[in-house]
């Protein structure tokens, strides 16, 4: 099963919930997918670029419809080199960095 990121973490999903990292870059493609999602000295992803990366991982992963934490973190392992490489830290500050740049892109 899948984890679900959100500042909420101790409020079930469900209505008045905040919306998942996987809801917000699914937003964030549909609504501006040039927009930048992760950037790095290497490499920039757009939402567009991360969602059908997210897509394709929950295919092979045979996941839920929807972009959820596990494909989206495959998804990012996927397009950004190095980003496995800075461990859990590195993993962290990109997720909290894409939070911010999709609730932005998203109009969220």
């Amino acid at each position: 099963m899948a984890t679900t990121l959100r500042a909420d973490v101790d409020t079930p999903r469900g209505k008045g919930a905040a919306p998942t990292l996987g809801d917000l870059v699914t937003r964030a493609a549909a609504t501006a997918p040039e927009a930048v999602a992760v950037t790095r000295p290497d490499v920039r992803v757009s939402f567009g670029q991360l969602a059908g990366a997210a897509r394709a991982a929950m295919t092979s992963m045979a996941s839920s419809s929807s972009i959820d934490d596990s494909t989206l973190t495959v998804a990012l392992m996927m397009t950004v080199p190095g980003l496995a490489a800075s461990g859990p830290s590195g993993l962290a500050a990109t997720l909290a960095s894409l939070r911010a740049s999709a609730v932005v892109a998203a109009g969220a």
